[in-house]
């Protein structure tokens, strides 16, 4: 007999006793509930448990009421009712906090064959919170295996940590950075990216978090500017220079950097950073906006400037492997 079957069982047999405790309507509902499971009315059976309940399972206050209902949404194929149902069944009934870890674990399964993403996340956490040596992580990996663009944020970190070799691992890290990237969540995000940097040396996923610590270190410099914080700014300014250099937004970087030192006080750091803006044009093209807005602050700085194209070499541009990075 299987681990469901022995759990549909137990309910039904409980559900006897139950009713007896139960006000007239409610006892109607869930005996009318517990003749549509047993005639295989599973969504039917849900909608009677659902009213006995009060219209709502998230409300519910009957843990016999919400353990039904549990298990008739995970047999009608409502994976959200299910996580929800056992769920609440725990916070209830704190005794039966094994009995929804298992039903939790039911619905994690079933989540994986149906590719709902957002019920496997319900019932992983959910596992996780009532049993947290259960095994539940390798759920998580299969949903994201093959389609990590597609698996829900809080359940990717599960999944790197239940991948079975170091490529996975990476991967999977890599396309919890890009989540994050994506959800706006750019500081947490590079640290995910920097420890794929770290892991990885060359390679297309070395590549892929450095494209996306550069645009997340870009994103947090302007938002550092417009919060008026310089210091944050500039290191996150300089580590784009640093990933990008030659591009467009890394000479813009090494442009808004060399403003930041010139109104620091620090003549010796703008130039640098001005000069450098200028020198990374590519020698077949004019100059453009940015070489020009570059010029235009060494002009202002004053005769400290060095010539179009000469930069000191002591500019430093790459900053610190940990983020945020520290000020250049």
């Amino acid at each position: 007999m299987t681990r469901a079957r022995r759990l549909a069982g137990a309910l039904l047999a409980a559900g006897a006793l139950g009713v007896l405790g139960c006000s007239g309507a409610d006892r109607d509902r869930e005996r009318r509930g517990d003749e549509a499971y047993a005639a295989g009315r599973h969504a039917a059976a849900l909608a009677d448990y659902r009213a006995a309940l009060g219209g709502s399972v998230a409300s519910g206050g009957d843990d016999r009421l919400l353990a039904k209902a549990g298990l008739a949404a995970l047999r009608s194929g409502d994976l959200g009712a299910a996580a929800e149902s056992y769920t609440r069944l725990a916070d209830v009934e704190p005794s039966r906090g094994a009995e929804a870890a298992e039903g939790l674990e039911q619905v994690a399964r079933a989540a994986v064959e149906r590719g709902d993403a957002r019920a496997l996340a319900a019932a992983v956490d959910g596992v996780r919170r009532l049993e947290p040596a259960r095994p539940v992580g390798r759920y998580a990996f299969r949903a994201a295996r093959g389609r990590a663009g597609e698996t829900g944020l809080d359940l990717l970190p599960v999944a790197v940590a239940a991948a079975p070799d170091p490529g996975s691992q990476d991967s999977l890290l890599a396309a919890w950075g890009n989540g994050l990237r994506r959800a706006s969540a750019c500081e947490r995000a590079s640290l995910v990216f920097e420890a794929v940097r770290r892991r990885q040396e060359e390679g297309d996923l070395r590549e892929a978090a450095d494209d996306g610590l550069a645009d997340c270190a870009w994103r947090l410099g302007r938002a550092a500017l417009e919060a008026n914080d310089p210091v944050a700014a500039a290191g996150w300014l300089g580590r784009v220079a640093g990933l990008e250099p030659g591009t467009e937004r890394g000479r813009r970087a090494l442009l808004d950097l060399g403003r930041i030192r010139a109104a620091q006080g620090d003549t010796a750091g703008a130039v640098a950073a001005l000069g450098a803006a200028i020198a990374e044009i590519p020698e077949d093209e004019s100059p453009d906006e940015v070489s020009l807005a570059a010029q235009a602050e060494l002009d202002r700085l004053g005769p400290a400037a060095p010539p179009a194209g000469e930069p000191p070499s002591s500019l430093q541009t790459e900053g610190a492997e940990r983020t945020p990075p520290s000020e250049p």
